[in-house]
């Protein structure tokens, strides 16, 4: 029994880690896209907040936490219920698409950002939806429990 306690004790910030490290680690594998071209001539929809050199680090620590975490939830599996493996998709989920979301709104481009613009347009819904999905998942497993 103190076994399985300490293992859920050490798969829920296993959890909440990989879930918080997805925003920095995906916007770091998407990388810049902004066209190629002179700084000056390029249009922003709005700038990054962080330098290159910024998002390399927190993408390759993002990328070790990531990791590390998902081996102790492969060698804890057995007590991470299947209703917080379901909150951690859709909030994983949520970070990809903020991740990927903040790349593309920062890229440079000449004239409108159109991609910038469907993110804005279609993944704030999206990203809406899973978040209350998740809480849903949340509450409904609770009132189980």
């Amino acid at each position: 029994m103190k076994d399985m306690e300490r293992s859920r004790n050490v798969a829920r910030p296993a959890l909440i880690a990989s879930v918080v490290a997805t925003p920095s680690l995906t916007y770091w594998l998407v990388g810049d896209l902004s066209e190629d071209g002179d700084d000056y001539h390029l249009d922003y929809m709005r700038r990054s907040a962080i330098s290159e050199r910024v998002a390399s680090f927190l993408g390759v620590v993002s990328l070790l936490v990531v990791v590390a975490s998902s081996v102790v939830l492969w060698r804890n599996r057995r007590v991470v219920h299947g209703s917080a493996r379901s909150i951690a998709g859709l909030c994983t989920a949520v970070g990809v698409i903020v991740g990927s979301g903040y790349r593309v709104t920062t890229a440079g481009g000449s004239g409108a950002n159109i991609g910038g613009g469907l993110i804005i347009l279609v993944g704030t819904p999206v990203c809406v939806f899973l978040l209350a999905a998740a809480a849903v998942i949340g509450f409904t497993s609770r009132r189980r429990a």
